[in-house]
């Protein structure tokens, strides 16, 4: 079953879709639904072509060649730093995990 984000809650929880995040800001915005217990879900079925990250040239091409992924992942951490939720696997690459399982029982 899928639950619908409920927009009382995330009125009353002050969850916001922080449009300071250079990159990672839906993935900041799925931290903090979990956080509070609310669900998210990706509809990849309704994406027609979707190159890997990163991969596509795009909007933000010029961007992403100047750091923007590397200063995107610093910013998360940063904003996740009491957490423990993100690990920086080789940042000049702008690969990193994050910690679902964290989450595994906040439902």
């Amino acid at each position: 079953m899928i639950q619908l984000l409920v927009l009382d809650k995330i009125i009353e929880y002050d969850i916001k879709y922080d449009t300071s995040f250079i990159t990672l800001e839906d993935t900041d915005f799925t931290i903090q639904l979990f956080k509070h217990k609310l669900k998210n879900c990706q509809l990849n079925n309704f994406i027609f072509t979707a190159p890997r990250s990163g991969k596509g040239k795009g909007g933000l091409e010029k961007e992403y060649n100047q750091g923007a992924k590397q200063k995107g992942i610093l910013q998360f951490q940063e904003k996740y730093k009491n957490d423990n939720i993100i690990k920086i696997i080789d940042l000049e690459k702008g690969k990193y995990k994050i910690n679902w399982l964290k989450f595994k029982n906040a439902f």
